[in-house]
């Protein structure tokens, strides 16, 4: 989710040289190769250092990365309170998204409305933007930022495909034949539902359990080792696949297969009380 999480700007504030230069560093290859390298970097802080405003705000990005909304938002709230201010646009960037992964799509279309963005990487705001009205369900809101984003930077912000059901229907059969014979069996006992995005019951569950509502799928019920993995009241053992959200991670049919294929992989290796060991065993990479 690079597009989603990091817009390619810098935070400016003042810093004693040497954590300057780290930190700069440290969000260069954020921006570059994703979360893994700047959080080993802030691990290797001292107390002290992870205290810095400009610090917590890299490890709020580097927490929204890796899904953890609740995290960010603390870190969000300890820089601010450092620095007695809420007004400023990176930091409020990264509220924005820790609000939508907090299912808040309300106060985050605000925030990001409030933003300038030429603050940003082209693009970035318009499409934060789509992502909050979509999982509001303000579909013609989300359509027009998704086509301004893509406006701005066509590489980096492709709109999303948008599939019937009957043509997703046969996208999914696709993936079904791409796993191996082993989960393909497996597959044949447990039934693979199709929801556009999480309901609103599930999606509250979701959330407060930590989940974000970008989730491309879900194993709900007990696993063949009798452990229990996600319940939801009255809903019996399946696996739910959500269509939007895994439109908005392809950039094309062939990805949106693959990608539908790799989560049916996942959410399979759930059912079976699997490792990631295990499914790797099994050709799941």
């Amino acid at each position: 989710m690079g597009t989603r999480r990091r817009n390619g700007a810098r935070p400016g504030a003042a810093q004693p040289s040497a954590l300057t230069e780290q930190l700069d560093r440290a969000w260069s290859q954020f921006a570059d190769e994703g979360s893994e390298a700047a959080a080993a970097w802030l691990a290797g802080l001292t107390a002290r250092q992870r205290e810095d405003p400009d610090v917590r705000l890299l490890s709020a990005a580097v927490q929204l990365e890796r899904g953890y909304a609740r995290e960010a938002w603390a870190e969000l709230a300890a820089r601010a309170a450092a620095l007695a201010t809420e007004s400023e646009p990176l930091a409020d960037y990264y509220r924005a998204l820790a609000l939508c992964d907090l299912g808040r799509f309300g106060e985050a279309e605000a925030r990001l409305a409030a933003l300038d963005p030429e603050d940003f990487a082209p693009g970035a705001i318009e499409y934060q933007r789509a992502v909050a009205a979509e999982f509001a369900g303000r579909t013609a809101a989300a359509e027009h930022h998704y086509a301004a984003a893509a406006a701005a930077d066509p590489q980096a912000y492709r709109p999303p495909l948008r599939m019937a059901s009957e043509a997703f229907a046969v996208a999914l059969e696709e993936a079904r034949a791409a796993l191996p014979d082993e989960l393909q069996a497996a597959l044949a006992d447990v039934p693979v539902v199709v929801e556009p995005a999480p309901p609103p019951a599930m999606l509250a569950l979701l959330i407060d359990d930590g989940f974000a509502p970008d989730l491309l799928g879900l194993f709900v019920g007990r696993n063949l080792r009798e452990e229990s993995v996600f319940e939801v009241p009255d809903v019996p053992p399946a696996i739910y696949l959500f269509q939007r959200n895994l439109e908005r991670a392809a950039g094309d049919r062939a990805e949106l297969v693959a990608e539908i294929a790799t989560t049916l992989y996942h959410e399979l290796g759930h059912y079976l009380g699997l490792d990631e060991e295990d499914l790797k065993e099994l050709g799941v990479d």
